[in-house]
């Protein structure tokens, strides 16, 4: 509530509380280089990022670090061509720093290697990346109950019917239109009540219509 939270960190996560540390990371570098600006009162309340300003700028290097590794592997799969990449990044940058950077080197670099050992070929790419996956769970929590006492549903179904298939010669190896057309409600409602936990709308229902 004071005048100087203007310039308050970014919020934690409140599960996976450390997912968000690049957006710290960033915040704390801006403020370093605000921080002359500032008037006395903040300049006194952000009194700590001066005093951490090595540490800071050692984080910013290894988070530039880490999120080139990640592009690189995002946008061209992981390969032998990809990981090599990887590997060359990190020697020039992190294995350059002090003793904990050159340690974090090390292990990406161990962990790299032993990634790409399971690759057979130096023509052969997999994909590492978990966008779309989470972009379809993106879609069915936008879509889905906003209810959490609803918990999974059977419209979790929803997210076979949404996914897209590569290529559409690879449609004719699924029979949508058909297997949709016989499935029945009932179908739905036999499926749901062995696959999916009880509902806690439900039971709460049925639990207070017992009271006269």
């Amino acid at each position: 509530m004071k005048k100087a939270a203007y310039l308050l960190p970014p919020t934690q996560r409140i599960i996976a509380r450390f997912i968000n540390l690049s957006n710290w990371v960033t915040w704390s570098h801006k403020m370093q280089e605000i921080y002359h600006t500032l008037s006395a009162e903040e300049k006194q309340i952000y009194s700590f990022i001066p005093a951490n300003a090595s540490f800071i700028d050692e984080l910013r290097e290894v988070m530039c670090c880490i999120e080139a590794v990640e592009s690189i592997c995002k946008h061209e799969g992981l390969s032998q061509s990809s990981v090599l990449k990887c590997q060359l990044h990190i020697r020039k940058t992190l294995a350059k720093g002090n003793q904990r950077m050159i340690k974090l080197a090390c292990d990406v670099l161990s962990f790299l290697k032993s990634e790409v050992a399971m690759i057979e070929s130096d023509q052969d790419v997999r994909n590492n990346s978990s966008d779309i996956i989470e972009s379809v769970f993106g879609t069915y929590k936008k879509r889905k109950s906003p209810n959490k006492l609803y918990g999974v549903t059977p419209f979790i179904l929803f997210l076979p019917a949404h996914i897209q298939l590569l290529k559409d010669r690879d449609t004719k190896n699924f029979l949508f239109k058909e297997r949709l057309e016989r499935i029945r409600l009932k179908d739905i409602n036999e499926w749901a009540s062995k696959k999916l936990s009880p509902n806690l709308v439900s039971m709460r229902n049925q639990t207070l219509k017992k009271v006269c």
